[in-house]
């Protein structure tokens, strides 16, 4: 029995209800995709800090892992990933610039 090619479709459903409850889910939990961030981009800074890009033969693997205080510096940069929802920065927005009035000749008197 050969199949039908309705058989062969895969419906559009599935992977939009999927993808529905991680946005729930996301919406639910933001702390938790701030981690999840984080640690991505923890782990790409630590990866970046154990390659050498201008060594001779190209891009190559170092053996010497970072410091503490490069391996610290690099925490507290993901660690400000997870925090930013908890204490965004408060800056108080600049005043719109002011408004040019434009000349009309049936207002006043071209500029001098």
């Amino acid at each position: 029995m050969s199949p039908t090619p309705t058989t062969l479709t895969t419906p559009a459903a599935p992977p939009r209800r999927a993808y529905a409850r991680l946005r729930r889910k996301a919406r639910a939990h933001p702390r938790l995709v701030d981690a999840v961030l984080a640690a991505g981009v923890l782990l790409c800074m630590l990866a970046s800090s154990l390659t050498d890009p201008h060594h001779p033969d190209g891009p190559t693997w170092q053996a010497a892992p970072p410091g503490a205080t490069g391996f610290t510096l690099m925490a507290l940069g993901a660690a400000a990933l997870v925090l930013r929802r908890r204490a965004p920065a408060r800056c108080s927005p600049r005043p719109p610039p002011p408004r040019s009035r434009s000349w009309s000749p049936a207002t006043r008197a071209p500029p001098s």
